[in-house]
């Protein structure tokens, strides 16, 4: 254990309706709404010492959950309510170490029992574990946030030895017969730096965007 890492006391939820500028069409379904899952999230060290990050992402159902069996607003019912379940079970997972170590180790320990169990409740289309796997985002956006205000640290200068106990090897297993190696490696060792400031704008295309209809 480093003296660094911390583990999660208290997370709470919020859910932001956004309605969308224009219709946006993945697939056969066309969205004219979306709900934002909004998080924050406690961390403590040793020592006590607390700080609250924060983690947003919309709960894209039309991706996460396709169907043609289920309507979009059950569906986003169910992965708010998921949502809930994670907040709760969070809190409760008494894991210290690096928010990778946090997130890697949810998932593996927490997350899919929690799937199973949401699906045996809920009962009719099983959640798919994408569509959980986006609910976790959120909070795992917030516990990296946390840690970074905790430490008084730009998050991205923390992801090398000096804060994460286990490398890359922990986390990822190379292809077969590819000969790459993860052993000793870091995510500091793949990032840019510094970090950069701006990013280029990006749009959506969807299947109804009006210059998409033009070509």
């Amino acid at each position: 254990m480093l003296p660094t890492d911390v583990r999660v006391v208290s997370a709470q939820i919020y859910f932001l309706p956004v309605t969308l500028r224009v219709p946006l069409k993945f697939g056969p379904e066309t969205t004219t709404s979306v709900v934002c899952l909004r998080t924050a999230v406690t961390v403590k060290d040793e020592s006590g010492k607390t700080a609250v990050g924060w983690g947003e992402t919309p709960l894209s159902v039309s991706w996460t959950w396709p169907s043609t069996v289920t309507t979009v607003a059950e569906r986003g019912r169910r992965m708010q309510e998921f949502s809930l379940v994670l907040a709760e079970k969070l809190a409760a997972f008494d894991q210290w170490g690096h928010p990778l170590e946090i997130g890697y180790d949810f998932q593996k320990v927490a997350l899919l029992p929690a799937v199973a169990e949401h699906n045996t409740k809920e009962g009719g289309e099983p959640m798919p574990y994408l569509a959980a796997l986006v609910c976790l985002s959120a909070f795992d956006i917030a516990v990296h946030d946390a840690y970074g205000k905790l430490h008084e640290r730009d998050i991205y200068d923390c992801y090398g030895p000096e804060h994460v106990s286990r490398d890359l090897s922990q986390f990822v297993e190379p292809a077969e017969k590819s000969g790459v190696s993860f052993k000793g490696r870091f995510v500091q060792d793949f990032l840019v730096r510094p970090a950069p400031t701006m990013l280029p704008v990006w749009h959506l295309v969807g299947g109804l965007d009006h210059w998409r209809r033009q070509i």
